[in-house]
């Protein structure tokens, strides 16, 4: 749901939002929000099914992946294959690409990471189980399970009058590329003002599930505070201090902007 107040408010005349997505410095005229994400992890095995020639194991740098525009490509681990022969990667019945296990077995192999939708029960954040399986031995096979998200922040309702509007804020994706078993972190909302400067800081809470996502808030002001004409921006990210994500930024978040007059 993208942010939208309405110009036909009665008493508050002229309220538009800004149709920008900004990533990594680039402008698309087309939604309003802006992101980067800059973290990684350390391979960690997260599942696996052994077959029974060998103990085959296939893994992922992290049980939650960020998605991106244009897709960006992970890792896979494998180990206990057939030395020198062709493992196949597949997802459900489709063969998504395939690796050479080297003189021990193993193989680290980069392929693209699937996205999840942008509408329906799944938006921003899916689950995914990928399959290793060596072509000369089909029965030495292993298996792995890992999310994908947006890192995507927002609210809703997205029309109203903004000096009295309730909204429930939504993020996702604010853990991605944090090993297995690490905590959630608590996601923010910083609201900057049209000069740049922080007004406030608000905590939505710990995330929650493999990519820390918050689904829905309970309801609350979008504005707790007294406003201003001007182009306002909402930060989310993990940082209970605020500085503007860039693109060299090594945290993740996402930015929504708005413009009041």
């Amino acid at each position: 749901m993208y942010v939208g107040i309405s110009s036909s408010v009665v008493g508050v005349p002229g309220f538009y939002p800004i149709l920008r997505r900004e990533v990594v410095g680039c402008v698309i005229l087309s939604a309003m929000h802006a992101r980067w994400a800059g973290i990684a992890a350390a391979a960690v095995v997260i599942g696996f099914a052994a077959g029974p020639a060998q103990a085959a194991t296939l893994a992922v740098e992290s049980p939650c992946q960020r998605a991106a525009t244009p897709a960006r490509d992970m890792t896979f681990v494998g180990t206990g294959f057939t030395p020198g022969e062709v493992v196949l990667l597949s997802a459900g019945s489709t063969t998504v690409g395939n690796a050479v296990a080297g003189a021990d077995g193993s193989f680290r192999q980069r392929f693209q990471t699937p996205a999840p939708s942008q509408t329906g029960s799944h938006a921003h954040e899916a689950q995914f189980t990928f399959t290793a399986t060596d072509n000369t031995d089909p029965t030495i096979t292993a298996g792995v399970t890992f999310s994908t998200a947006d890192v995507f922040g927002d609210y809703n309702p997205g029309d109203g009058d903004p000096t009295t509007l309730k909204v429930r804020f939504t993020a996702f994706g604010f853990a991605a590329g944090l090993p297995a078993g690490a905590q959630a972190p608590i996601v923010y909302v910083h609201y900057v003002t049209p000069k740049g400067k922080l007004k406030r800081t608000i905590s939505l809470g710990r995330g929650s599930g493999p990519c820390g996502s918050i689904p829905r808030t309970k309801l609350r002001k979008l504005f707790p505070f007294s406003l201003v004409p001007g182009t306002w921006a909402l930060q989310f990210d993990t940082r209970k201090t605020y500085t503007r994500g860039k693109g060299s930024s090594p945290f993740l978040w996402d930015r929504v902007t708005l413009k009041l007059s």
